[in-house]
């Protein structure tokens, strides 16, 4: 049987073509080069399974994996970083990343 997808980290597909990953999206931001977080660049989330997926997609997955019981602003722009935070329980310093 397979794992459920869940929603692991916060994620901005920059415009230097990285997709990078934190806590939330001020984090990557904060950490990222100059620049690469602005035009051109999309916020996203990365599950268990190492999907880049849009906060449409990921609030959809946060619903059904249980990590969240409602979103905010119903759901209007997806998923906030905000809206799981609290219950996160990640290792932001895996190897493959």
């Amino acid at each position: 049987m397979d794992e459920q997808e869940y929603i692991e980290f916060a994620a901005i597909n920059r415009s230097d073509g990285v997709i990078a990953i934190g806590r939330d999206h001020a984090e990557i931001i904060r950490k990222s080069p100059y620049g690469t977080c602005k035009a051109g660049s999309s916020t996203g989330f990365v599950t268990n399974t190492d999907r880049y997926v849009d906060r449409h997609e990921a609030a959809k997955i946060a619903l059904a994996a249980g990590q969240l019981e409602k979103l905010r602003c119903h759901g209007t722009f997806g998923l906030f970083s905000e809206d799981i935070n609290e219950n996160w329980e990640y290792n932001l310093f895996r190897e493959e990343w």
